[in-house]
């Protein structure tokens, strides 16, 4: 069962859907809600700068402007998303893709129709976040996106 924070988050994420004025990015902000719950079985979360974000297995990445895995956020032009990995060294995963743009973390596309949305659910099921422990207790946090988890976290 949700507890109500998480129904109180997916409650802004949907007024803030609702509330966007173009019909086509709205539609297709629904469409990557669905999917990202899907895949994450986690609440939604909206920040402040219009990014919907989401956890994994119920946790957040950590830094200074963003505390989710990843997101997505509907823009007047097209959409952008997030995954918390460098997508720098990631070529062979984004190939199949479709028509985007990209810089370090962010997928800029037009439309849904421009990419193919099983590869980009691809994407987000291969962004994994490894939690450890160091010398002397010290956390340490691993994001990364991979082609083989195996050998990523071997």
């Amino acid at each position: 069962m949700s507890n109500f924070n998480e129904v109180k988050d997916r409650r802004a994420v949907l007024d803030f859907l609702e509330a966007f004025p173009n019909e086509k990015s709205r539609d297709e902000g629904y469409q990557l809600l669905e999917l990202f719950e899907k895949i994450t079985q986690n609440a939604p979360r909206l920040y402040p700068d219009g990014f919907i974000g989401f956890a994994q297995n119920g946790r957040a990445c950590k830094n200074a402007q963003f505390s989710f895995v990843f997101g997505f956020a509907p823009k007047i032009d097209g959409l952008v998303i997030r995954v918390s990995a460098d997508l720098g060294s990631c070529e062979n995963i984004l190939s199949g893709l479709g028509e985007f743009s990209r810089d370090a973390s962010c997928i800029y596309i037009d439309t849904l129709t421009d990419i193919e949305v099983g590869v980009m659910e691809n994407i987000l099921k291969q962004t994994y976040l490894y939690e450890g422990y160091g010398p002397f207790g010290v956390a340490i946090l691993i994001n990364c996106l991979t082609d083989n988890k195996n050998r990523t976290s071997s």
